[in-house]
């Protein structure tokens, strides 16, 4: 995930994010880096990475960036409601659903 554009602007647009909220660079760094950071697993799969593993997708760092927010407890940019209808859009499965980390 680190390693890749896509998922570098969507960590570091997370971690501006917490800073803008109060949060010290340290705290939001730890927290987001308990997040799932393999692109070959859940969340990221169709999100940041096709299924086949052959290409990034580049249109979803906003999604990207709100999945990192969700997942240690942050509000999102988008409403939690519209989080859940995008990564069901981005990820095809109607029935998905989103998990938090524990922080």
């Amino acid at each position: 995930m680190l390693f890749r554009p896509a998922g570098q602007k969507a960590f570091a647009r997370a971690v501006g994010i917490m800073i803008d909220r109060g949060m010290k660079l340290e705290r939001a760094v730890r927290l987001l880096s308990r997040t799932p950071l393999q692109l070959q697993k859940q969340p990221w799969i169709d999100v940041l990475r096709d299924p086949h593993g052959r290409r990034m997708i580049v249109r979803n760092q906003v999604l990207a960036q709100d999945l990192f927010l969700f997942m240690v407890g942050q509000y999102p940019q988008s409403k939690t409601h519209e989080l859940l209808t995008k990564f069901r859009k981005a990820t095809g499965d109607e029935k998905a659903t989103l998990d938090t980390i524990k922080t």
